[in-house]
């Protein structure tokens, strides 16, 4: 071979020999590139409070800042909220969801209306309903003479216990005052509780089985029953204990309903604005700022602050009122109708008063109105009372009986089985049983419901 083609041999192979050099050289630095650049990291997070059939509730947090500013919060195309947040963290509900779906959620942050930031997409599915299939029997009780059912507690599925005034006639055909109502889980019995009867300087004048006005089951199980004056006595397994008289000019007028987290510290409301705390042996009278009768009381703990809130409500010209310790604040009744007589809520989530109307509020302690609830304007007559096991699962009764059901997204109405005419006064319910308790022409009436 000559030394020209050799000369260009060697020159081939220098040029394939930079040309590597090269590619290597490009491909280290890509592969410096790659790792000098960092992730993005969001500045502001979204994460689930909680979730329900038609609602989630978001926290929406800054990592970087002591103020989120103005964000917007979407799921999927549908934007669920835009604003200008001057705290670093906030609740955010998304309402008008679908059963058993799945979602994806995103927040973002907002230079006026250009995106400049978003969070990690939050996935989440909505939870389902529960089932309207409740079968109901029905119990009359009492001769007449106006009789009724006040009050009504569930302990489980073979135990509840309802209060009043069942009056019986004996042998000799005169009426004989009975004043509890026991459940099997199949059967009720009528039963006398004998309670001491207290002068006016607490002195004991006797034993009777006086009409009860109120039950109610502690968290610990244990179970309080009231006379609505000054007698109160807690159900032993052997034997009653009685609770120390109530003085005199305690209540301003009868008690109507209990609540409490313990035996030894409990609230009771009632008639002409009466509250009235027990905690640890003494009585004592709160100011309630109302003269007109308080007919219901809630209380559950916020998940969220870890703090019990009790909310009681007002029959006429309705006021909530919150609970606090022995003091009692008023809140705003606007857009609630001129008579209401049962309060029930999940605290944080969802808060309901019922009577002329079934009103609800994200917050009882915001500046928005109560709202009627969607889908009840065709409940016909006046709603006396609500319980429920979740905002998925509770029930409202009503005059004339009808009672209604919500499953977290539809309401059933029972009434074409539980219509009478008499009024279902307060309602229990605990997993799959409901009770509603009440009065039908001069007799007592218990409503109880199985879900199968």
């Amino acid at each position: 071979m000559s030394n020209n083609g050799n000369e260009k041999n060697v020159f081939l192979l220098l040029a394939l020999s930079l040309m590597s050099i090269s590619l290597f050289s490009l491909a280290c630095e890509e592969e410096e590139l790659k790792i000098i650049i960092p992730p993005h990291v969001p500045t502001i997070a979204i994460t689930v409070d909680d979730v329900g059939v038609t609602e989630a509730w978001l926290k929406i947090g800054s990592i970087d800042s002591t103020t989120l500013g103005n964000i917007m919060v979407k799921h999927d195309t549908t934007v669920v909220l835009t604003a200008n947040v001057t705290a670093r963290e906030t609740i955010v509900v998304s309402e008008q969801l679908l059963p058993n779906k799945h979602y994806t959620f995103k927040t973002y942050k907002l230079d006026n209306t250009t995106l400049i930031d978003s969070s990690l997409p939050l996935n989440l599915t909505t939870i389902d309903t529960t089932s309207h299939d409740f079968t109901w029997t029905f119990d009359t009780l009492g001769d007449g003479n106006a009789s009724i059912l006040h009050d009504v507690c569930i302990v489980n599925d073979t135990l509840a216990y309802a209060v009043g005034d069942i009056e019986i006639l004996d042998t000799s055909n005169n009426f004989v005052q009975h004043n509890l109502v026991v459940w099997n889980g199949k059967t009720w019995e009528v039963k006398r509780m004998y309670l001491p009867r207290y002068g006016f300087d607490c002195s004991l004048v006797t034993h009777r089985a006086s009409p009860l006005y109120s039950v109610f089951q502690f968290p610990s199980g244990r179970i309080i029953f009231s006379d609505g004056s000054s007698t109160m006595v807690l159900l032993g397994d052997t034997t009653n204990t009685n609770y120390p008289c109530m003085p005199a000019g305690t209540g301003s007028g009868t008690i109507l309903k209990i609540w409490g987290v313990s035996e030894n510290d409990f609230y009771c409301i009632g008639r002409r604005g009466t509250l009235i705390r027990y905690l640890n042996g003494v009585w004592k009278k709160l100011e309630s700022g109302t003269g007109y009768n308080v007919e219901d009381i809630w209380g559950a703990e916020n998940p969220r602050t870890k703090e019990t809130e009790i909310l009681a409500i007002t029959t006429s010209n309705p006021l909530l009122l919150k609970i606090e310790g022995e003091t009692s604040t008023l809140l705003s009744g606007e857009g609630l109708r001129f008579s209401q007589s049962g309060i029930w809520f999940v605290p944080g989530k969802k808060y309901f008063i019922a009577g002329d109307g079934l009103f609800a509020k994200n917050s009882p302690y915001s500046t928005e109105q109560w709202r009627e609830v969607v889908g009840t304007t065709n409940f016909n007559y006046y709603r006396e009372a609500i319980r429920g096991n979740g905002l998925n699962d509770f029930v409202v009764v009503c005059h004339y009986g009808d009672i209604f059901h919500f499953n977290g997204f539809t309401w059933k109405s029972y009434r074409q089985i539980t219509y009478m005419n008499g009024v279902y006064y307060r309602v229990a319910m605990k997993g799959n049983i409901v009770i509603a308790v009440g009065r039908v022409n001069n007799t007592a009436i218990i409503a109880t419901g199985k879900r199968k």
